[in-house]
This record gives structure tokens, C-alpha cells and sequence, in this order.
């Protein structure tokens, strides 16, 4: 089974021999445990399915996505043939795609299991009476879990509906399910068959009729649709609402859906380029971020802005669609659910009051900093400050190349700007530093010689294992520990002590790092976005070192 990506639950376990210089601060063991999941979706999705608990889709190159209404995400690709359809019964799903392969999905226990059903792809499954029929080119598969296939029906199939009975739609007729045989119902020739209150109806090019009588009930032309206590219609990326009397507009999706599902009130669906929305009436929301190059992520009051080549907001869980500008991003920072995002030439705010692009011209600078109506940018002339309100600026640092800056400071090659005095202590380190944080009494940076910090007037050197350059650092916010990145996607945690390695390997150079709860992180990495959820890190950390007050 190959598995792309990425569902981590480990713990590593260090034993920590300090020397006996710091005698009873030495510890005897420390313990890590974390889990790492990818957020981004590089590929088409094909199909949805709800269970209770979450809802799962299925796509290109084998992608099946987990999303569980508790806020947990699993992204896996067990094989490698495209997944065209999905359906759950209980805890269990089936997904199934070309060449006759087919997985089975347990969403309680978190397991794929792939197996062989067929030479033919299979296009279509669904579940009925405690067994999943599924549609080959000219056949229709029978499958039990437990004992695999029972019958093969010949029949070239468009769609299959599981209600009251099951029904089967062939090229020019309604077939259903009787006593294990296949009964002719009417002849008609539709796209999809609609099970809603009790009704079958028949999707046409020019609307939804009636099966009963061939009445008309819905005028327009509709390609994708999801039933359950009312019919949702897509129509372009338009989705329609049907009570049975009285059809209206329900939300406009940032694409066009392949495959709905509702439940509750909510309608899921997927497309192209890792499209993945749950919509609710007028709003929609991400449980995965579609497909593109995420570079920087920044956090503030619980909501995060994620940009690269597109802008999204995320909040417990969920991610939105941020109608900003199309560039490329370099560089965030958010305040008060503000964001600034910095491009090669411009700096752009966004947030729920709307975009504004600041009438700025910059160049150089490769890292901004948003507090209150000020910004500071870093780049290789030095730190300037500018004004939102009164639309000035101001040198604050000359004549230095900086790479990073935050409220606490800013680093740069071969030295650190503090900030805990004005004007700006600047303290000389013997390497080129990148990302930096705040700790107690002053602050943390990480490059290419590792991790420097400097508090109480003083500068620390540590070495990361393996001596990989480190890229990015961002402090736990119960300040335990901070998680730090590397240029190759190495993982560390670094707790005042010691910088342990974790057991993981991210998809590139980790560029950015934030934190979005006591418990989550964000990292952008090789263009990828990922979640870092920390479960347990023993003692010491960065809060318990004896600091004298600042």
C-alpha cells in the first residue's frame, strides 16, 4: 500500500544527559507526542459521501479526504488509480475507480484497504439493505464486506438509487430491485434518478420531472444534485434549493461541484483542483485548502490568513475564500484579524471589512510586520516603518540586509535587532539568521548555524541534530516550547534546553510557522499547507527557566 500522504501519531522518546554542571536541573527523559496532517489538496476530487461523523471524498490519483465534524482531517492516497465514486454505510465506505479497483474505508478505525473487483472501471456505488451496488461498464456488482462478491447483474447502468427500493437506470429505462432480480419499472430516458419525499423524479437536460405521470416540476438545466429532506440542483456553480413547491437560490461555490451531498441543512461538495466546500445558506466554507502554493501564514485572535497564490482565512477548523488581489505572496502578519500581506511591490490589508491595497510602491523587503496602523518591512536596505493612517514612512534601521521581523525584533545577516530597548539594540551572532520569536526576556532566532538566543544580555548558540539550517520558528502560545522548521522540512521543538528532532519530514523547506490555538499549528511548507497538532511535551520548557524579571 503506498501512502503519499500524511497522517502522523508519534511520539519519540529522548533520554537527555545534561552535564553535570546543571546538577539538579538535569532530566532523565523527555517526551514529545504530535500529530501532522497535510490540508492542502493537489488534486481533482470526483465524488462526496456524508457519515455520521464527518463526510469523506475521493479523486485523482487516489485521494481520499477525511473530514470529521470534530475538526480532525485525514488526507491518503493507498493507491494509485483514480477513485471516481464513494458511499458510506455506517462506519464503513466503499470508494471505487478505474481499472476495478476499489477501497474500503474504516472511518471509525482509520483504515484503507484496497481490493481488486473487476478489469472494468467502476463508476458508480452505492449502498442498500447491507450491501454496496456498484456500476461497471456493462455490469452491476453486488458486494458484501464480509463475503465480497454475490451476484453480477448484466446491465449497462447510468445511476443507481437506493430508497424504499432500489432503483437502477439504464440507457432508456427504470429498472428496481426485487426479491435479488432485476424488474423493468417504465421506460424514459434521464441523466439521474431523485428519491424526495417519497417521490421518484427523473433529471432531464431542461429540468426535473415527475417519473409517475412525466410532469415537469422544475424548469432549467442542472448537472449535479444532492437529496435528502429537499433537492439541491447545481447549475454552474450556482446551487438551487427544491422543497417540493417552491425552488430558490441557496449559494454561489467558488467553482463548479462534480459530486454534492447534504445533511442537516448543509451541502457538500467537491470539484477540480482540490475544491472541497461545505455551504450553508449564503456562506461556504474549506475543510481543506484546494490546490495551489501556500507560502505564509500568519495568526492573531484565532483567526489565521494563509497566501500564496491565492489568500484563504482559517478558524476553528474551516477554511474561507479571501477575495484579494491575484499575486504572488512573499510575507503576513495579522493583527486583529487584519491581515497585511506582502508581495515583491506591494503591500495588501485584508479582512472581513473588505481588501485594501496600500498606495505603496515597495521592493526589497522580504518579511512585514502588522501591529495596530503601523507596519514595519524588513528586506536588504534595513527596517522601515509605515504608517496606515497617515500614509508616511520612515527609516527605523539603515544600512543592514534583514530577512525577518516581529514585534520583538529583527535578524538579519550576522546580527539581531531587539526591540526591548529604542532605539533598537543591535547584537552581532556569527551566522545569517531567518525567522525569529519572542521568548522571556528577549527573543529566539533560527539560520543557517542553528538557533540563537539572546535574553538577559546574552546570546546562546544550539545546534539542531544533524546540523540542518533552520528556516522558521514560531513559540508555543502557553510558551512550553517552540517549533521550529527547517530548510530541507525537517521539525523541531526547542524548550530552552535542548533542540529535539521529531520523526517527521515535511514536503520541502518548512517557510512559515503559526500558531492558531493552544494545541494547533499551521506551516506552510513546499508550497504545501500542513497542521501541527501538539498532544503532549513533558517537562522543562522555555516558562520554567529561572528568569529574573525583565
Amino acid at each position: 500500500m503506498k501512502h503519499r500522504m500524511y497522517l502522523y501519531t508519534l511520539s519519540a522518546f529522548l533520554t537527555i544527559i545534561l552535564p553535570l554542571l546543571l546538577g539538579p536541573t538535569a532530566l532523565e527523559a523527555q517526551a514529545v507526542s504530535f500529530t501532522i496532517t497535510e490540508l492542502s489538496v493537489d488534486s481533482d476530487l470526483n465524488a462526496v459521501a456524508s457519515f455520521q461523523g464527518g463526510v469523506i471524498a475521493v479523486g485523482k490519483s487516489g485521494t481520499i479526504g477525511l473530514a470529521y465534524i470534530n475538526g480532525e482531517r485525514i488526507l491518503e492516497r493507498p493507491v494509485d488509480v483514480n477513485l471516481l465514486d464513494v458511499s458510506c454505510s455506517g462506519s464503513r465506505c466503499l470508494a471505487v475507480g478505474e481499472k476495478g479497483v476499489a477501497v474500503i474505508i474504516d472511518v471509525s478505525k482509520k483504515t484503507f484497504k484496497p481490493i481488486k473487483l473487476s478489469d472494468e472501471d467502476l463508476k458508480n456505488v452505492r449502498p442498500y439493505d447491507g450491501r454496496f451496488y456498484i456500476l461497471a461498464s456493462k455490469q452491476i456488482i453486488v458486494y458484501t464486506l464480509e463475503a465480497g462478491i454475490s451476484t453480477v447483474f448484466s446491465l449497462e447502468a447510468i445511476d443507481i438509487l437506493p430508497a424504499e427500493r432500489l432503483y437502477i437506470l439504464g440507457k432508456d429505462r427504470i429498472y428496481y430491485l426485487e426479491e435479488g432480480s432485476l424488474r423493468e419499472l417504465k421506460a424514459g430516458s434521464y441523466s439521474r434518478l431523485i428519491w424526495l419525499n417519497g417521490i421518484l423524479y427523473g433529471l432531464l437536460k431542461n429540468g426535473v420531472v415527475r417519473v409517475s405521470d412525466n410532469e415537469k416540476v422544475i424548469e432549467g438545466s442542472y448537472e449535479k444534485y444532492a437529496s435528502c429532506d429537499v433537492l439541491y440542483l447545481s447549475s454552474g456553480s450556482t446551487i438551487y434549493r427544491f422543497d417540493g413547491e417552491k425552488l430558490e437560490v441557496y449559494g454561489i461555490l467558488p467553482f463548479k461541484p462534480r459530486s454534492m451531498a447534504c445533511r442537516d441543512g448543509e451541502v457538500y461538495a467537491v470539484g477540480e483542483k482540490g475544491w472541497y466546500a461545505k455551504m450553508s445558506r449564503n456562506a461556504v466554507e474549506l475543510p481543506y485548502a484546494p490546490s495551489g502554493k501556500y507560502t505564509t501564514v500568519s495568526s492573531d485572535s484565532g483567526t489565521a490568513y494563509i497566501a500564496g497564490d491565492k489568500v484563504l482565512s482559517y478558524r476553528s477548523g474551516l477554511f474561507k475564500i479571501v477575495e484579494a488581489p491575484s499575486m504572488n505572496y512573499i510575507a503576513s502578519s495579522t493583527y486583529r484579524d487584519v491581515a497585511a500581506l506582502l508581495t515583491q511591490d506591494r503591500i495588501v490589508l485584508v479582512s472581513n471589512a473588505g481588501v485594501n491595497i496600500l498606495p505603496y510602491t515597495v521592493s526589497g523587503y522580504t518579511d512585514v510586520w502588522l501591529v495596530g496602523d503601523r507596519i514595519l518591512l524588513a528586506g536588504r536596505k534595513g527596517l522601515v516603518e509605515v504608517s496606515i493612517n497617515e500614509m508616511s514612512s520612515r527609516e527605523v534601521l539603515g544600512g543592514v540586509e534583514l530577512y525577518a521581523v516581529n514585534g520583538y525584533g529583527a535578524v538579519g545577516k550576522s546580527m539581531l535587532a531587539v526591540f526591548s530597548s529604542w532605539p533598537a539594540e543591535v547584537v552581532k551572532v556569527n551566522g545569517t539568521m531567518k525567522g525569529l520569536d519572542g521568548i522571556p526576556c528577549g527573543l529566539a532566532a533560527v539560520g543557517d548555524i542553528g538557533l540563537v538566543a539572546y535574553r538577559d544580555g546574552k546570546t546562546s548558540y544550539y545546534k539542531p541534530p544533524g546540523g540542518e539550517k533552520l528556516r522558521s520558528i514560531a513559540v508555543k502560545p502557553d510558551g512550553v516550547y517552540a517549533l521550529i522548521g527547517g530548510s530541507d522540512g525537517g521539525l523541531y521543538v526547542w524548550d530552552g534546553y535542548w533542540i529535539q528532532q521529531l520523526p517527521y519530514k515535511a514536503p520541502g523547506e518548512v517557510v512559515d510557522i503559526a500558531w492558531v490555538s493552544d494545541t494547533d499549528a499551521l506551516l506552510t511548507a513546499g508550497g504545501r499547507l500542513l497542521l501541527y497538532r501538539s498532544l503532549r511535551h513533558e517537562e522543562p520548557s522555555l516558562n520554567i527557566q529561572p528568569w529574573r524579571k525583565c
